[in-house]
């Protein structure tokens, strides 16, 4: 059968919305539950949109060509109930495989998420079927939607924000159903319209997992980077809350150095030894820079040069002039020693080799990584061997680089040994310092990386924060680590990461550009049934979470994809 000329109108619509369904519910789930979703609306997608075509296929009754608009229609309904059924679940990612209540709430997510793909595919697939002498014409209809799609929604996420960005992308599908349809069709589309656009407003708060904020929310933003929101405490202190995972404190300043200057502190890292012995010519580089906290303590120091790098476009945007915050952060971004830069800090370092007396990377990869998908399963460059070759090479003669992070310091630490061996330094050892700060919910570990070999009275006191002597709030891991170091920092330095590896309960290996899986710490021979019982988003005890779920995707390729697959030679005729 030719294909009419609504048809490729129809196919480029449905096209456009299957696929911008795909961008807009990723952003959504991963902040507002965990990083799986990011890979499992992906998979999910090319499933049902697969199974709805193999339905056509088993049930005739699916495949009549009166049924085109009412696939369509179920389609877009179907998407505009789905985020906020899965986000009202009550569902626990962490607790999926301990408690069979949670399995059951997980198993109806993935029918609520996989139903509109399952609706839309079968719509798709009686299109392609019912018009097949005129396929290059569909095709080219469905891929020129499926452009305009990606695009669209990463516009309309930006200029409207992703929630109501979800609930417009249901359009093109009603108006798809509209076309494909007959009397009853047309007039459930309309209603499914009507239903969108009513839902328009108040969609930000129904498209949102009930939660306890940290603290009251003043301001919020979501775009196709990020939710943002910045929670007001009852102390005037504000904090940016990325993702619902990570934060990240605004520098709030009110311009007036004297008297900030005359004020201690309250910075765990201050590398103010370092910066004075510059004599006031240091070129700082913030990896990460946040709220500006980091800029604010370089500018206080007497940095000639504060480079602030954020990969957050939004953030920079608050500070910048004519932000939200630029008056309350001391319009410190239009201080003319502040050059803020929108981008990856990796790809900056690489275009400015040799250029940084002093790069600072305070948590650059926190917990907002593990809600946007760069946690565990998913890539991460910021902490390879290679990022520390460019973060080194990055530096001037004189220059320092100062990492701290969580979770991820024996990785670090070889793989800076590494990364300074590419750079042609014969003793790595003779250039590293690594300090514990026991403080807090997570004791964080931080190195202090030089370009040339680090002095003793480098190593003794980078961070005005050792002169208080006490272990509690500071204490060095190497080299000649502090009686109450536990961390196994000076083994790894003095014998090697793979002697210390076999009793370590987590992974020590250095992660690469070809294997950047840092945060992947679990080992198989860790796995055990309280384990599944009590699963954590991390992996920092040993606990195999990453492997766990790729065991979990071979079953479903062994239980599910394989006997779907088999289905056809069940029946008989062609298969």
């Amino acid at each position: 059968m030719t294909a009419r000329r609504n048809d490729f109108l129809i196919i480029a619509l449905a096209s456009a919305s299957l696929v911008a369904l795909e961008i807009a519910w990723t952003r959504i789930l991963s902040a507002e539950f965990f990083y799986t979703f990011a890979f499992l609306i992906l998979s999910l997608a090319i499933l049902g949109l697969g199974l709805g075509g193999l339905a056509l296929r088993l049930f005739p009754g699916l495949a009549r060509p009166d049924r085109l608009g009412i696939h369509f229609l179920a389609a877009a309904a179907l998407a505009l109930a789905g985020p906020p059924a899965v986000l009202h679940l009550g569902l626990d990612i962490a607790k999926i495989f301990g408690a069979w209540a949670m399995a059951w709430r997980a198993l109806a997510a993935l029918a609520f998420l996989g139903s509109a793909f399952f609706a839309g595919g079968m719509g798709v697939a009686l299109l392609f079927r019912t018009r097949f002498r005129d396929m290059p014409g569909l095709y080219r209809a469905d891929l020129a939607g499926a452009g305009l799609g990606a695009l669209g929604i990463v516009l309309l996420m930006n200029a409207v924000e992703t929630p109501r960005a979800t609930v417009l992308l249901v359009l093109p599908l009603a108006a798809a159903a509209f076309l494909a349809g007959g009397r009853r069709v047309k007039a459930a589309a309309l209603a499914v319209t009507a239903a969108a656009l009513a839902l328009l407003a108040p969609a930000p708060r129904f498209m949102a997992r009930p939660r306890k904020e940290l603290a009251p929310v003043v301001h919020r933003h979501w775009d196709a980077t990020s939710l943002l929101k910045v929670n007001a405490f009852e102390d005037g202190f504000l904090n940016l809350n990325i993702d619902n995972a990570a934060n990240t404190p605004l520098a709030l300043f009110d311009g007036n150095w004297e008297a900030f200057r005359a004020q201690p502190f309250p910075a765990l890292m201050d590398p103010k030894p370092l910066m004075d012995a510059m004599g006031g010519s240091c070129r700082f580089l913030s990896i990460g820079a946040g709220g500006g906290r980091d800029a604010l303590l370089a500018l206080r120091n007497g940095a000639a040069e504060v480079h602030a790098v954020e990969v957050n476009p939004y953030i920079n945007r608050l500070l910048l002039p004519g932000g939200r915050y630029f008056e309350a952060t001391g319009r410190m971004y239009a201080d003319p020693r502040v050059k803020v830069v929108t981008e990856d800090a990796r790809t900056y370092v690489r275009r400015n080799p040799g250029r940084f007396d002093l790069a600072f990377s305070l948590s650059s990869n926190s917990f907002a990584a593990l809600a946007s998908g760069a946690f565990a399963m998913s890539e991460n460059y910021v902490f390879t061997t290679e990022a520390m070759r460019d973060y080194v090479r990055a530096l001037s003669p004189r220059g320092f680089l100062i990492m701290e992070h969580q979770f991820y310091m024996p990785r670090i630490v070889s793989e800076a040994l590494d990364g300074l061996r590419a750079c042609g330094v014969e003793r790595p050892e003779r250039h590293i310092a690594v300090y514990a700060i026991p403080q807090g919910r997570y004791p964080r570990q931080v190195i202090v990386v030089g370009r040339q070999p680090l002095t003793p009275e480098q190593i003794r006191r980078p961070f005005l924060n050792l002169d208080a002597g006490d272990p509690k709030v500071m204490h060095r891991l190497y080299p000649d680590p502090d009686p109450a170091a536990r961390a196994p920092i000076d083994r790894i330095v003095r014998e090697g990461w793979r002697k210390v590896d076999a009793a370590s309960p987590t992974d020590l290996s250095p992660a690469t550009d070809d294997r950047p899986f840092i945060a992947v710490q679990g080992r198989l021979r860790n796995l055990d049934l309280k384990g599944l019982r009590n699963l954590t988003t991390f992996e920092i005890q040993g606990f195999p979470l990453a492997k766990v779920m790729a065991l979990a995707v071979l079953a479903v390729a062994l239980l599910l994809v394989l006997p779907l697959n088999a289905l056809p030679w069940l029946r008989r005729g062609p298969r």
